[in-house]
């Protein structure tokens, strides 16, 4: 096991705060209150059924898909489409409009590439 090497003075201290609060976000992410917390705040951001998906596993996936959502949408203004958009129609249907045909037709094509999955964030320009 590798120990965490502080810096020295109020920036180790200031890491340390960051890495507790993050511990504190994924908690209350796995017990559902900052996800509903998040949901109704960024409704541009997370629909009803990224809400449903994050909400049936019994531990916090998607955290990190919705924090990192979350966070390149103030640094952008982009939009998001978060873990297997390419499941619900109205999410796979804005693919063309957004990505290139070359990569749409990457994730499509089953026969050539197998079982190929966008990744789990995609972030666009709207």
């Amino acid at each position: 096991m590798t120990s965490l090497k502080l810096p020295p003075g109020p920036a180790g201290i200031i890491l340390i705060s960051q890495r507790l609060q993050l511990f504190w976000d994924w908690r209350r992410f796995a017990s559902g209150e900052l996800r509903a917390e998040w949901f109704r705040r960024y409704p541009h951001l997370f629909d009803d059924d990224d809400f449903r998906r994050a909400s049936n596993r019994t531990k916090p996936y998607f955290f990190y898909e919705w924090l990192g959502a979350i966070l390149l949408h103030h640094a952008t203004g982009y939009s998001a489409l978060v873990t297997k958009y390419q499941q619900d129609a109205r999410k796979r249907a804005l693919l063309p409009q957004i990505l290139p045909a070359a990569v749409v037709n990457v994730l499509e094509d089953r026969a050539s590439f197998g079982k190929t999955e966008g990744p789990d964030l995609l972030m666009y320009d709207p």
